[in-house]
C-alpha cells in the first residue's frame, strides 16, 4: 500500500464529507454519543464529582452500559483519552443540562439502539408546536390555556408540546375544547401557559393573549443552548483528543491517505477538525465549514431544512430561526463557501467524491447546488443498505429526470468504502472511465 500523499494532475477536485467520516474512526461524533456523555457529565456534577479528564468520563460504567461505542473506541485507541479537563469549564458548559428542554426531550426519544436524528426530531417539534399554536389555544379572561386531545394521547403533538414543559403547568386537567363554535367539543388535557408568555388584558372580562413571538424564541434560544453543549462536547471529547489519538493508531492507512490531497477543496457538513488534524498541511486544503466549526465560541448550526413555507408567496417567518438557511446567513458559517462556489471563477466545474455523508434532504440547498456543478460525481458507501439510502435520497433531492440523466451521461457512481483500500492506480483508473 501506498503512503506517500500523491497529488493528481487533473481538474480541480472537492471533497463532500459529513459525521460518516468521523465514525469511521469511531469518533463518538454521533448524537447519541453526545446524549450520553452530557448525561453522564450532568450526573457527576450533581453528585460534585470534579470532572479531570476524558478518560474518567469514557471509563464510567453507566457510560458504557448505555454507549457500547465508547467502550469500543477506548479498546480502539488505548491510553488515547488520557486528555485533562478543566473542571470548571467542564461544569460551566454542562451543568444546565438536565434543565434544557431539548436536551429533556432528545434524551427520552433516544430509539432502541441508540439512534437518533436530531435533525427530523427537531422538525417535528417545530411542526406540532405550529399546530398547536394554531389549533390548541384558549385565550380567555382568567389565562391562556393548551389543549391536548386525550383521545389518541399519544398523538405527536400530545408526545411533543406536553415534554416542553418550560411554557405550561406541567399537570394538566381533563377538560373539552370546541376550535371554534360549530366545532365538536373533545376531551381533553388542559394545561395553563405561565403568565410570562401571556398578555394580561387592559380590561378586566377581556381574554388573556398567548405571546406567540416569546413561545417561539424561548424555544429556540433553548435549542441554541443545546447547540453549544453540542460544539463543546465535541471541543472536549472529540476535537482535543484527536492529536493525541492520531500517536495511537489512528491514521489514515487506506487510499484516504491519499486522494483526499488530490482536492484543493473540503466541503465539510461536520463541525470537528478531524480531516484537517489527520490530513492537513497548513492552509491545505481550504476547508469550507457549512455548519461553522467548534472554534473560539462560535455559534454552529443545528436546525431544520427549508419548507413550503419559505417560497415567494407564502413566506412564514414565525419559524425561520430553525432553519438550517437562516442559521448560515444569521451565523455567517456558510460565507467562505459562497466566496469558492460563487465568487471564484475557477469553480465552474470540479470532480465531486462525497464520503461518510448521507445526502440527507435536511442538506438540500448545498447538495444540490455542489451537484450542480460537478462533472463527475462518485459516492462512497459504507454497506448496501447505505447505497440504497444514497440512492433514494438523491432521487427526493434532484428528482428522477435529473438523477437518471447524471446517470446516464456517466456523471455519477456510487463506489463500495471497501475500495478506499484499492492501490491508488485501480482508482483512478475507474476514475477515468468516467472521462
Amino acid at each position: 500500500m501506498k503512503s506517500s500523499k500523491v497529488k493528481v494532475k487533473t481538474s480541480t477536485n472537492v471533497l463532500m464529507i459529513g459525521n460518516g467520516f468521523d465514525i469511521n474512526y469511531k469518533l463518538p461524533t454521533k448524537y447519541s454519543n453526545f446524549l450520553h456523555v452530557v448525561d453522564c457529565l450532568s450526573r457527576f456534577i450533581v453528585e460534585g464529582k470534579p470532572v479531570l479528564s476524558v478518560a474518567q468520563v469514557f471509563n464510567d460504567s453507566v457510560l458504557q452500559k448505555s454507549d457500547k461505542d465508547i467502550k469500543d473506541l477506548l479498546d480502539t485507541y488505548k491510553g488515547g483519552y488520557d486528555e485533562d479537563l478543566d473542571p470548571e469549564e467542564i461544569e460551566a458548559a454542562f451543568c444546565d443540562a438536565r434543565n434544557n428542554v431539548w436536551f429533556q426531550y432528545l434524551n427520552k426519544s433516544l430509539r432502541d439502539g441508540g439512534w437518533i436524528d436530531f435533525e427530523q426530531e427537531i422538525k417535528m417539534v417545530v411542526k406540532q408546536f405550529a399546530f398547536a399554536l394554531d389549533n390548541l389555544i384558549e385565550e380567555t379572561s382568567e389565562g391562556v390555556f393548551l389543549h391536548f386531545p386525550v383521545v389518541n394521547d399519544n398523538t405527536h403533538v400530545n408526545h411533543v408540546c406536553r415534554q416542553f414543559t418550560c411554557f405550561f403547568e406541567k399537570e394538566g386537567v381533563q377538560s373539552a375544547f370546541r376550535k371554534d363554535s360549530n366545532a365538536v367539543a373533545e376531551p381533553s388535557w388542559r394545561h395553563s401557559v405561565l403568565e410570562s408568555f401571556t398578555e394580561k388584558p387592559m380590561d378586566k372580562g377581556f381574554p388573556y393573549r398567548l405571546k406567540r413571538t416569546e413561545v417561539v424564541d424561548c424555544l429556540f434560544e433553548e435549542l441554541k443552548m443545546l447547540s453549544r453543549m453540542l460544539r463543546d462536547y465535541l471541543y472536549w471529547f472529540v476535537d482535543k483528543p484527536v492529536s493525541t489519538l492520531k500517536g495511537k493508531g489512528m491514521s489514515g492507512d487506506c487510499l484516504l491517505q491519499t486522494w483526499p490531497w488530490a482536492a484543493t477543496q473540503v466541503i465539510s457538513f461536520n463541525y470537528t477538525h478531524t480531516l484537517k488534524e489527520l490530513y492537513g498541511s497548513g492552509d491545505y486544503p481550504k476547508m469550507h465549514y457549512i455548519h461553522g466549526e467548534i472554534d473560539n465560541n462560535s455559534e454552529i448550526v443545528l436546525g431544520v431544512d427549508s419548507d413550503n413555507q419559505d417560497e415567494v408567496g407564502c413566506i412564514d417567518t414565525t419559524f425561520v430561526k430553525f432553519k438550517k438557511y437562516y442559521q448560515r446567513a444569521n451565523y455567517g458559517t456558510d460565507l467562505s463557501y459562497l466566496n469558492y462556489m460563487y465568487y471564484n471563477s475557477m469553480s465552474s466545474t470540479y470532480d465531486l467524491y462525497v464520503i461518510g455523508h448521507s445526502l440527507d434532504v435536511t442538506d438540500r440547498e448545498i447538495i444540490t447546488e455542489t451537484f450542480a456543478r460537478a462533472k463527475r460525481i462518485i459516492v462512497f458507501y459504507h454497506n448496501e443498505d447505505a447505497r440504497e439510502k444514497r440512492i433514494r435520497n438523491l432521487i427526493s433531492i434532484l428528482g428522477k429526470e435529473r438523477f437518471e440523466s447524471l446517470r446516464k451521461n456517466n456523471m455519477l457512481r456510487f463506489v463500495s468504502q471497501k475500495n478506499l483500500e484499492m492501490e491508488w492506480e485501480t482508482f483512478q483508473l475507474i476514475h477515468n472511465q468516467m472521462l
